[in-house]
């Protein structure tokens, strides 16, 4: 048994670099153990911080979702949903599939009505 995989890293990573280098936004990793937000996002205008705030999940590698033809499939615990559909902040799964180095992203709002994320009609970032 492995005691320290790189995986989360990979994807941790590769979304602040699209963040950070293509947005060019502020990405706060959350560096404590958390229950369902692994970084906050604030968009920023010109260079300039406007106070707008958005929770990031980030799932890393294709064993958090299932592929099937209309897209990416995330079938997660209810309890992480509620957790991200009652949280003060916008919520947004972003699925990184490192093989490919695409990341997806899908807005978790209170439109779904299941206890799962589809990442079909989501943005996707090849790196």
């Amino acid at each position: 048994m492995t005691r320290y995989s790189t995986t989360e890293r990979v994807g941790v990573n590769a979304v602040e670099r699209i963040v950070v280098g293509d947005l060019g936004w502020i990405f706060r990793e959350q560096p404590i153990l958390d229950f369902g937000i692994d970084a906050q996002v604030e968009l920023a205008e010109g260079g300039n911080p406007t106070g707008k705030l958005i929770g990031l999940q980030i799932k890393t590698g294709l064993g958090n979702f299932r592929e099937t033809s209309e897209g990416l499939i995330y079938y997660g615990e209810p309890a992480h949903l509620d957790y991200w559909l009652g949280h003060s902040l916008p919520v947004i799964l972003v699925a990184h599939l490192p093989e490919s180095d695409e990341s997806f992203w899908v807005h978790v709002g209170a439109s779904r009505h299941s206890y799962k994320e589809s990442l079909a009609d989501c943005h996707s970032k090849r790196q």
